[in-house]
C-alpha cells in the first residue's frame, strides 16, 4: 500500500449525477476507503460532491446531489454559520470564486456544516473527528484564471442571470482567502 499523507479532490467536467463514467465507481471507492482511514481530505466542487456522495453511500443513504436551483458562477460571498479550523483567521463572510451547475442538496450523516451562500446552504462542511472538508467553492483560482473563466461562460452564451459579478474580481477577492483555507488544510492534515 502507498502512503498518503492527505488528498486534495478537485473539480471536474463530469456530473457529480454521472455514475456510469468507468472511472467513477473506482474513486468512490478510493475515496470511501480514505474516509474509512482519516486520511487528510480536501474536497472542492466535484471533490465536495464525491464526499457527500460517497458518505450517504457509507450510511446506507442515497446522496441529496442536485442540479442548483441558481447556478453559482462567478464572485460570490459566503457566510460562515459555524466555526471550524478550515476557516481559522478568515472573516465570517468573505467573497469567493464559484463555478457550479451542482451541488450538495443537503449535508450527508456525519458532518459538520460551516458556511452557506445566498443560493447554497451547503457550502462546506466537515466529517465530524476527522480532518476532512469539502467545499463547494473553489478558493484555488487566481482571479485572472477565474475572470478568464467567467469570460469564457459569457462567450458561449451562459445565461447571464448565472454569472456573478464578472469583471469585479479584484475589487472583490483577496487572494488571500485561497492562501488562508490550503494553509490551515495543510496545518491541520
Amino acid at each position: 500500500d502507498i502512503r498518503v499523507d492527505a488528498i486534495i479532490l478537485s473539480g471536474s467536467v463530469t456530473s457529480c449525477l454521472e455514475l456510469n463514467e468507468p472511472w467513477i465507481q473506482p474513486y468512490d471507492e478510493f475515496v470511501t476507503r480514505h474516509i474509512n482511514l482519516g486520511t487528510p481530505m480536501l474536497g472542492i466542487c466535484y471533490g465536495h460532491q464525491t464526499l457527500a456522495r460517497c458518505l450517504f453511500a457509507m450510511a446506507g443513504q442515497k446522496p441529496t446531489l442536485r442540479k442548483s436551483e441558481h447556478p453559482e458562477l462567478g464572485w460570490q460571498k459566503i457566510q460562515l454559520v459555524g466555526i471550524n479550523p478550515l476557516f481559522e483567521g478568515l472573516n465570517a463572510s468573505f467573497i469567493t470564486y464559484q463555478s457550479h451547475y451542482e451541488e450538495v442538496g443537503e449535508f450527508p450523516p456525519n458532518v459538520d456544516g460551516f458556511a452557506k451562500s445566498e443560493f447554497c446552504e451547503t457550502q462546506a462542511f466537515q466529517v465530524r473527528s476527522k480532518p476532512i472538508f469539502g467545499l463547494q467553492f473553489h478558493p484555488e483560482y487566481s482571479i485572472e484564471e477565474a475572470e478568464r473563466s467567467l469570460a469564457n461562460k459569457l462567450k458561449k452564451g451562459e445565461r447571464k442571470d448565472w454569472i456573478l459579478n464578472p469583471g469585479k474580481g479584484s475589487k472583490l477577492y483577496d487572494e488571500n482567502v485561497g492562501k488562508v483555507i490550503f494553509g490551515n488544510f495543510f496545518r491541520i492534515a
